[in-house]
């Protein structure tokens, strides 16, 4: 074989090899390379933190104003059984949580607990969101604290509030030495119809403290109109009512 043969073998093997390397190294590029996300569990791209901050949808958390409990209250419901209710503020003005979760607890003065429940709820951007729980069963114990409480963990997402939130006429009470009755106009001030509007009400003592507490829904409230919530208790409150707080909860 001459020279000239050998250095074209030669040549041809060494072209063969780099276009086999080269091969190799596209498709394991491509096999192995993830494209940055806000999902990878990697700190890449603009965020300011794992998945979250920059042009991602989720928020750090080190962005975002927890939560606050502002009123957490057993109330006796018939024996055995106690409503809890809270107000939890958001007071973040463009963050919102679809899903944060809490765990409600109850005890007796004895620092025993007696019930307790997890779940999620919504936390609209600078709002108020109320939470009723009827029924709890407390069995022969009473209810000496009440605590809602949320983790670290809450997803915070940016959100600009264009809900329509219902209006509310001044409630009236009537019958609340007996079996209290509670109604109030809610009006729709949208060009469409609302459906399934949920209402809590919180009625409060003249010390401020929730005596009571309930929930309703609407099945529909036509558009430029309003319709009646009406909310009912087979007792007596436990105390004269001084204020009434009827709150729409509309979804996120």
């Amino acid at each position: 074989m001459s020279s000239w043969s050998a250095h074209r073998r030669a040549l041809i093997i060494v072209l063969l090899a780099a276009v086999g390397v080269t091969l190799a190294s596209g498709i394991g590029f491509a096999v192995l390379y993830k494209v940055p996300s806000c999902t990878d569990g990697v700190k890449n791209q603009d965020e300011t933190g794992i998945d979250c901050g920059g042009s991602c949808p989720y928020l750090c958390e080190s962005a975002v104003t927890p939560p606050v409990v502002r009123i957490a209250r057993a109330i006796a419901d018939e024996p055995g059984r106690v409503d809890a209710f809270f107000y939890v503020d958001n007071p973040n003005a463009s963050a919102a949580s679809y899903a944060a979760p809490y765990t409600l607890s109850l005890y007796d003065a004895s620092n025993t607990l007696i019930a307790e429940q997890s779940g999620t709820t919504e936390l609209p951007p600078s709002a108020t969101t109320p939470l009723f729980f009827p029924g709890i069963v407390s069995g022969d114990r009473t209810v000496a604290e009440t605590f809602l409480t949320f983790g670290t963990n809450i997803p915070w997402k940016r959100y600009v509030d264009t809900r329509i939130i219902p209006t509310v006429t001044t409630p009236v009470v009537t019958d609340a030495a007996t079996t209290p009755r509670i109604s109030a106009a809610i009006g729709n001030p949208s060009a469409l119809p609302l459906a399934n509007v949920k209402l809590i009400v919180a009625v409060f003592d003249d010390a401020g403290t929730v005596i009571a507490a309930s929930q309703t829904v609407l099945p529909v409230i036509p558009p430029q109109s309003s319709a009646t919530a009406t909310f009912t208790w087979n007792v007596p409150f436990s105390a004269p009512p001084a204020k009434v707080e009827v709150t729409p909860v509309v979804p996120l």
